[in-house]
């Protein structure tokens, strides 16, 4: 996505990040810390998202946030609605 304001389009999504952290994280980071990893992966999800492909922005970000934070913990079982990180492919 080139938005023509990345400051903008961050502000405007910042709840999604916020999202992920609360409803999908049970990690070992400290929430700041998880929230820094979720902009990040949000800012790069700006980056590489296509509205061509006929998916909601927020459909493609939310998995790309909760697997930048998957990648930043140790693996951690499922929670009790199945939101754990998957485990390494061999």
């Amino acid at each position: 996505m080139n938005h023509p304001d990345p400051e903008h389009a961050l502000a405007e999504h910042e709840g999604l990040v916020h999202w992920v952290v609360r409803r999908q994280w049970r990690g070992s980071l400290f929430y700041e810390e998880a929230l820094h990893t979720g902009r990040i992966a949000l800012w790069q999800a700006l980056r590489h998202y296509d509205p061509r492909r006929g998916v909601a922005f927020s459909t493609y970000a939310v998995p790309a946030i909760a697997r930048a934070l998957c990648g930043r913990s140790p693996r951690r079982p499922p929670t009790p609605t199945g939101s754990g990180c998957p485990s390494p492919r061999s």
